[in-house]
């Protein structure tokens, strides 16, 4: 039970961060989410990393529909997409829930050689 309790937590971890970072992206843009411009660009490397290591699972998925809507794949497509986009949320989980772990830890080391001093 306790497995399943941590891996829900990642998910959701990596769901909220990227939901947050999708809305926050397309509220400044004024667009929506895609994985082309002007999220995604030749012309800005950087920025475009950026933007889809923070929210490219709903980059993603937003072009899967559209494409189904288009008829350009099935809906076994989309559910592989689907799929994938999980694990990437997951993925980004385990990399927030890591940093914050190490931040907490960096901190507390901190706080320790200030209160010695």
């Amino acid at each position: 039970m306790d497995v399943l309790a941590l891996g829900a937590f990642v998910f959701l971890t990596g769901l909220t961060a990227a939901g947050l970072a999708g809305t926050a992206i397309e509220i400044i843009a004024g667009a929506r989410l895609s994985l082309g411009e002007p999220f995604v660009s030749e012309r800005n490397i950087s920025r475009s990393l950026v933007l889809v290591l923070l929210a490219g699972p709903y980059m993603v998925v937003n072009d899967a529909i559209l494409a189904m809507r288009d008829k350009r794949i099935g809906a076994v497509g989309l559910a592989g997409i689907v799929v994938f986009c999980g694990v990437w949320v997951c993925a980004a989980g385990v990399l927030i829930l890591g940093a914050a772990s190490e931040f907490s830890a960096l901190s507390a080391a901190a706080a320790r050689i200030c209160a010695v001093r």
